[in-house]
C-alpha cells in the first residue's frame, strides 16, 4: 500500500481540516492544536527567560534561550518560543500570573497568535520629480504621470505611491508649494482609477493637501521627524500612515549608514 505525505501551509489548517470532512463544530479548537507558531522575545532578563521556558515546557512546547541562562552567566537573553496556538494560549495564561512584567508578555503573545494573516499587495512607485535616482524627469508631465499609473495598475499594482520630492541620497529638498503644484490634479485622477493612493511626503502642508485630494495613505520617509505638524495632519484625518526609517536627511544619510543590527536598529 502506498501513502502520500505532503506539507501544508500553517495558514491553511482550517481549509485542510474541512477538506477531510473534519467535524465542523470542533474546527476552530482543532485548528489551534494544529497551527504551529514561533515567536521571538528580545532582551529578557535571565530570570524571566527561565520562567518562560518553564511555562513552555509545562505546556508541552519549548523555548530556546542563550546557553548560559541557566547558569546565570548572562544578564539577558533573546528567547525563541515555539508551540501550537493552543499551547501558546496555555503559556500566556501561566505568564499572566507571573511578576516582572510577564503579564504584558502574555498579552503580546495572545495578540500575535490571534492576528489574522495579511494578504500581500503591490505598491507601484510614481515619482513626479526631476531628480529621483531611477526615473527623475520621466513623469513630471501630469498626463504622463497618470498614464504611467494606469500602466502599473494594469500590471497588478493595488497601491500607487506618488512622490513629488526626491529623497534619495544627496537630493536637494523642495518646498511644500512645489510638491503641491506637482501633485495637483494627479492625485484626483489616479484616485478615479479605483486604486489606493499613497503620497510620499515629509511635509504637513503637502499631506493636508493630499488628503483633501483623496489620498488614502501618507508615506513619511522621515518617520514623522522632519515636520512637527505632520502628526496632527494625520491625526485629524482618516488617512493611514507609513512611518519610514531614515538617519539624517537625504543630504547627510550617506554618512550615517552604520548599524549594529540592521533589522533591530530600524525597528527600534
Amino acid at each position: 500500500m502506498q501513502f502520500t505525505v505532503k506539507k501544508i501551509k500553517n495558514n491553511s489548517i482550517e481549509n485542510e481540516l474541512t477538506s477531510i470532512d473534519f467535524d465542523k463544530s470542533y474546527l476552530e479548537q482543532a485548528a489551534k492544536k494544529h497551527r504551529f507558531v514561533s515567536l521571538k522575545i528580545e532582551n529578557m532578563p535571565f530570570y524571566c527567560a527561565t520562567i518562560v521556558k518553564e511555562a513552555a515546557l509545562s505546556a508541552g512546547a519549548d523555548a530556546g534561550v542563550h546557553k548560559d541562562v541557566l547558569t546565570h552567566k548572562v544578564e539577558t537573553s533573546d528567547l525563541i518560543l515555539s508551540g501550537t496556538v493552543k499551547q501558546l494560549e496555555k503559556i500566556s495564561e501561566n505568564l499572566s500570573e507571573q511578576p516582572f512584567g510577564l503579564n504584558n508578555v502574555a498579552r503580546q503573545i495572545l495578540k500575535l497568535i490571534n492576528q489574522k494573516s495579511c494578504t500581500s499587495q503591490i505598491m507601484g512607485i510614481l515619482n513626479i520629480t526631476d531628480n529621483s535616482f531611477s526615473d527623475g524627469g520621466k513623469y513630471l508631465d501630469k498626463d504622463k504621470a497618470i498614464s504611467h499609473a494606469e500602466e502599473m495598475i494594469a500590471y497588478g499594482a493595488n497601491i500607487i505611491d506618488i512622490g513629488a520630492e526626491a529623497t534619495n541620497p544627496k537630493a536637494e529638498p523642495v518646498t511644500p508649494e512645489i510638491e503641491i503644484e506637482r501633485l495637483s490634479e494627479v492625485i484626483k485622477n489616479i484616485k478615479k482609477l479605483g486604486v489606493i493612493v499613497s503620497v510620499d511626503t515629509r511635509n504637513s502642508k503637502t499631506a493636508e493637501f493630499a488628503i483633501k485630494e483623496g489620498a488614502d495613505i501618507i508615506n513619511d520617509v522621515s518617520g514623522l521627524e522632519h515636520d512637527a505638524k505632520m502628526i496632527n495632519a494625520i491625526k485629524n484625518s482618516n488617512a493611514k500612515i507609513v512611518v519610514m526609517h531614515s538617519k539624517g536627511t537625504p543630504k547627510t544619510m550617506d554618512n550615517l549608514n552604520q548599524y549594529d543590527n540592521l533589522t533591530k536598529d530600524i525597528a527600534a
